[in-house]
């Protein structure tokens, strides 16, 4: 398995209801499924700005997610 996707994100806020300015960022992922019955994944998201426009602060924001799974029936 091997996924692209973009993350949107939407009513974002920081502090008293200030608003973010969160840009899009890209998420690659790739994975793999045993017998139909168990799986694993490993996700990155790329780096982006989440506090841009603030002049004092900065606010970067970059991941990585690890899945397992395992099929009931």
């Amino acid at each position: 398995m091997a996924y692209v996707f973009v993350d949107f994100p939407f009513n974002s806020y920081i502090g008293p209801m200030e608003l973010l300015s969160i840009n899009t960022n890209l998420n690659l992922g790739v994975g793999y499924n045993y017998k139909n019955k168990y799986s694993a994944e490993v996700r990155y998201g790329t780096r982006r700005e989440i506090l841009r426009g603030y002049q004092y602060y900065t606010g970067i924001y970059q991941s990585v997610s690890i899945m397992f799974g395992f099929n009931v029936f």
